[in-house]
């Protein structure tokens, strides 16, 4: 396997090289010492990284990093914008540095399995094509034409490339997670049912499923409308109904069964759900048919 040389694609003072590619050939896998950004205009292909292969499509972006191996097939004709970066054209910058960073921890993912993978593409649509469509060709052209300062254009317009990726993978993954959340509220909810009267824990909660607590509070809210605790005095003066039309146990212990140390909490709870006492409701209901 071939590995292309820092030296062999830049001049001692450049930090980057921009090219565009019609491909129709096949390009063998290699690997090289600067990081590789893809951006694809037309046409279709395979890209394989790291023994990863990734179906790409005009709007598509990917990043190579530094030593990572990786070949394009094109299907049958493939034409992107190439843009290579000596390590130095982030070092420089604090700004760039930390985009980059945060790029490549967002394209890691947890599978359904559990296990944690990388998947280095970004697949621009709508709007969002048409805008870094315009980015990449402006790279591009800046890079050919070599006008007066093209160098501080094209920076700009790579900060820019690097913003709009990171900005789509942000959005993605908040989608991603929100479908994943579906499964999860539902376990929730079957999970309060059981331990209602245990002391149950938000923190410990989301710490479960990998979530930070306010985002899996927050999530929890829109999916279910209503919050972590509400759910759970929910379920346990549903509960208490059920004790005080079934049971000659007195409220304090009914209380103490549904979760409930303090009566006069349990006592404040009940009405604010059910707009009336436990001692009315036990009045009301005590051994009467209740509706299936």
């Amino acid at each position: 396997m071939e590995k292309f040389l820092i030296n062999e694609f830049f001049k001692e003072s450049d930090e980057f090289d921009v090219t565009g590619l019609p491909q129709t050939t096949v390009e063998p896998l290699h690997t090289h010492e600067f990081i590789e950004i893809v951006y694809i205009l037309d046409g279709s292909g395979l890209h394989s990284i790291d023994g990863n292969e990734y179906e790409v499509k005009k709007g598509n972006l990917l990043l190579i990093n530094i030593g990572q191996t990786h070949s394009f097939i094109p299907k049958p004709t493939i034409n992107y914008v190439n843009i290579l970066l000596k390590p130095e054209f982030f070092e420089n910058s604090s700004l760039l540095s930390d985009s980059l960073l945060q790029m490549l921890s967002l394209f890691v993912y947890q599978d359904e399995t559990g296990i944690y993978k990388t998947k280095p593409l970004v697949e621009f649509s709508g709007v969002d094509l048409i805008e870094t469509e315009q980015i990449a060709r402006t790279i591009l052209n800046e890079f050919k034409k070599k006008k007066t300062d093209y160098i501080l254009i094209i920076h700009l317009n790579i900060e820019l490339l690097i913003a709009k990726a990171i900005r789509w993978l942000k959005e993605n993954r908040e989608k991603e997670d929100e479908l994943d959340f579906e499964s999860i509220a539902s376990e929730v909810i079957e999970f309060i049912g059981h331990a209602y009267s245990e002391k149950l824990s938000l923190a410990e909660l989301s710490k479960k499923y990998f979530y930070n607590p306010s985002y899996f509070s927050r999530a929890l809210k829109k999916h279910c409308g209503k919050s972590f605790s509400e759910l759970v005095h929910d379920k346990r003066i549903e509960k208490a109904t059920e004790l005080l039309r079934e049971t000659d146990m007195s409220i304090e212990e009914i209380a103490y069964h549904v979760g409930y140390n303090d009566k006069k909490n349990f006592y404040k709870l009940f009405k604010d759900i059910l707009g009336e006492t436990p001692n009315k409701y036990r009045c009301k209901h005590k051994d009467k048919p209740q509706p299936k």
